[in-house]
C-alpha cells in the first residue's frame, strides 16, 4: 500500500517499479508541480545492517549521478530524502515528472523531446 505522503511530497499512486523499487506520481505542494517520487524496495534491503548498506548506498549513487547531469533524455532529480515517521522507514528520490500513457517514460515523451528530423 502506498504511503499517503513522503516528506512534503503527497502520494497520489503507484505508476511504475522495477526490480530495486517503486514509482509513485506526488504532488510538490510547495512548488505546485507534480513529481515523480522513487522509492527503495524493502525486499531489495538485507536483514542485517551490512545487508542494508549496499543497496542505499547505490541508491544515492544514483541520485547524485543523475543529480549532476542536465540533458533532455534525463529527468531532473530534485530531492533524495528518507522518510523516517512511517512504522517501516523509507528512502525516496523526488524527480521530474513525464506525463505519458500510463506511465512516467514513454515513447510519446522521447519522440516530444527529441522529434525525428528528416534527413
Amino acid at each position: 500500500m502506498a504511503p499517503a505522503k513522503l516528506g512534503r511530497y503527497e502520494v497520489i499512486g503507484e505508476i511504475g517499479s522495477g526490480g530495486m523499487g517503486l514509482v509513485y506520481k506526488g504532488w510538490d505542494p510547495k512548488l505546485s508541480r507534480l513529481v515523480a517520487l522513487k522509492v527503495i524496495r524493502h525486499s531489495v534491503l538485507g536483514t542485517a545492517e551490512s545487508d542494508t548498506l549496499q543497496p542505499v548506498k547505490r541508491f544515492y549513487q544514483e541520485a547524485r549521478a543523475a543529480g549532476k547531469l542536465s540533458h533532455p533524455a534525463i529527468v531532473t532529480i530534485y530531492d533524495i530524502s528518507e522518510e523516517t515517521a512511517l512504522e517501516d522507514p523509507l528512502i525516496y528520490i523526488a524527480m521530474e515528472y513525464l506525463d505519458g500513457k500510463g506511465g512516467w517514460i514513454t515513447t510519446s515523451n522521447i519522440e516530444r523531446r527529441f522529434p525525428l528530423q528528416s534527413g
